[in-house]
């Protein structure tokens, strides 16, 4: 099971600035900080620390995916032409402090105020946090005059100036993660789930299948499919067709909003046309975050 951590990620104030100009935006290490880097998993938690001139946490965001990126994009890189921070991970920013308060004492939370001196910031650019932190800076943020969840347009008054990166939902990471995803929700719901399950006489794997019995047949197939190419799809649904009809397993296709529509056109001459349901990776992941979040409450008040 994933154990996802929560972080204090420190950068200067422009380059926050930069960052969320961009959608989704993004962040990154140095070479030498890669270990970091390789730590940080799709779920973690982190709070954005803005040094110089806020002095503090403007807000807090989900890691999405990671990448290599050897493009410039910070103030720094761009100025020297060349990737100081190569390894990057795209995120989705949760709460945010309006970007005209991003001034010392005008809403940033200091570091003091949850138990983090100035000083020890300094050549630090990822801190773990831990139990006390989080109820600290919790305590804080939570009544902020805060921006609207992800993306925000009044970062920038002009539309044209939002940046539009790759599409995060469509990278090989991004396919792995959703996996893994399913593959945990199934163990938080007391399936036995297994990953890459092959169809018997066949060389077709099915992406995810949760059992109710160690030794059962499978009650519920994932497929996964990020492309958006109608072969892809197609042979994704016929997967989850041959499913059903060895086992009457439950059919469960991931698939961008945008490809819904030839989904049902697909699938209208299968079997499992009236059984499939389609489900977004925006909503699998939110619908993880819920179950995990409910499952911690319950360790925490000793029902687990």
């Amino acid at each position: 099971m994933l154990n996802l951590k929560n972080y204090l990620i420190n950068g200067d104030t422009e380059e926050w600035h930069k960052v969320f100009e961009y959608n989704p935006p993004h962040w990154g290490f140095t070479p030498e900080g890669k270990s970091s880097w390789n730590a940080l998993q799709s779920g973690d938690i982190i709070y954005f620390y803005a040094s110089k001139e806020a002095k503090g946490i403007i807000g807090k965001g989900l890691i999405l995916s990671k990448f290599h990126g050897i493009d410039p994009f910070w103030p720094r890189e761009i100025r020297i032409g060349t990737s100081k921070w190569p390894w990057r991970f795209y995120f989705k920013p949760i709460n945010l402090l309006p970007p005209d308060l991003w001034k010392e004492g005008k809403g940033p939370l200091p570091s003091a105020e949850f138990d983090i001196m100035e000083n020890s910031l300094k050549g630090k650019h990822i801190i773990s946090l831990n139990t006390e932190h989080l109820v600290k800076i919790e305590e804080k943020i939570f009544s902020w005059p805060v921006v609207s969840v992800g993306i925000n347009k009044s970062l920038s008054k002009k539309k044209d100036m939002i940046k539009k990166l790759p599409d995060v939902e469509c990278s090989a990471n991004s396919h792995t993660r959703l996996i893994e995803i399913i593959e945990e929700m199934g163990k938080l719901q007391n399936f036995y789930p297994q990953t890459e399950f092959s169809i018997p006489d066949e060389k077709r794997k099915v992406d995810v299948i949760w059992r109710r019995e160690i030794q059962g047949t499978p009650t519920y197939a994932f497929e996964v499919e990020l492309s958006g190419e109608s072969g892809e799809i197609k042979r994704a649904l016929q997967k989850l067709d041959k499913c059903y009809q060895l086992w009457n397993t439950l059919p469960r296709l991931i698939v961008p909003s945008s490809e819904l529509t030839k989904v049902t056109d697909i699938s209208s001459s299968l079997k499992i046309k009236d059984l499939l349901i389609s489900i977004t990776p925006e909503l699998i992941k939110e619908i993880h975050a819920k179950k995990k979040s409910f499952k911690d409450m319950e360790k925490d008040v000793g029902l687990l």
